[in-house]
């Protein structure tokens, strides 16, 4: 199967205090992709807040089966440090991944990543 950039996220800009979740969307381990690489990417605009990819190893997750997921973490709580591009990498054979964030301010323009 050849790789393919799949979106989680776009143009979300609702500030609040209150923490979101992308929908869920099939990882390397739904695939039988074992240890693959994931690179993501957060394209943002004056982003203030918190984004971290979750993942889980069900086939049929409910909410409490998800993790964090390490080196996918972005927090910026102050607005003269606004962030516009964030990417990391993780290897993992995660079934589902999805992204949770917080938006203080600012917009996220869209969330995606590639396996």
């Amino acid at each position: 199967m050849s790789s393919r950039i799949y979106k989680l996220l776009e143009n979300y800009s609702d500030s609040s205090s209150e923490t979101y979740f992308s929908e869920k969307s099939r990882a390397a381990g739904f695939y039988a992709k074992s240890d693959t690489t994931t690179s993501v990417q957060y394209e943002l605009d004056s982003f203030v807040g918190k984004i971290v990819f979750q993942g889980t190893l069900l086939e049929e997750p409910g909410p409490d089966d998800w993790s964090d997921i390490s080196n996918t973490e972005l927090l910026t709580e102050d607005s003269s440090l606004s962030v516009s591009s964030f990417v990391s990498t993780f290897t993992g054979n995660f079934v589902w991944i999805r992204a949770k964030y917080r938006v203080f301010d600012g917009t996220i323009l869209t969330i995606s990543y590639i396996h």
